[in-house]
């Protein structure tokens, strides 16, 4: 869904750009399998999964398998009917409007700076 992408997108690249960090915006992908590859060469500390709640469904769990031992991964925002399903895979991390920005970034600021 290319509009929930860069509305996400473009909500998380001001959610951590405000921190500092140093963003990657690619333009999105074709496959979910793209998108993995992408995320494993860029060798990033966070990788932010935007796109649209029904596009989580079976994805952001696959996503966050796939890259959980070399990204920490986060959902732009907050898909309530698979917060469980999420949560159960280990999948914990969800920026969204109702976030605590500055609480959410001291907390990454802190994971990245030991």
């Amino acid at each position: 869904n290319l509009a929930m992408r860069k509305a996400r997108a473009n909500f998380a690249s001001n959610f951590f750009a405000c921190a500092g960090f140093s963003i990657i915006d690619p333009p999105g992908f074709a496959t979910v399998e793209e998108g993995i590859h992408a995320a494993k060469e860029a060798k990033a500390p966070f990788t932010v999964i935007c796109s649209s709640d029904e596009e989580y469904a079976g994805n952001a769990v696959r996503i966050y398998q796939a890259l959980q031992q070399e990204s920490h991964v986060i959902v732009a925002g907050y898909p309530r009917e698979l917060l469980d399903e999420m949560t159960a895979s280990g999948l914990k991390d969800f920026i969204h409007v109702r976030s605590n920005l500055l609480e959410s970034l001291s907390r990454y600021v802190g994971m990245i700076s030991g």
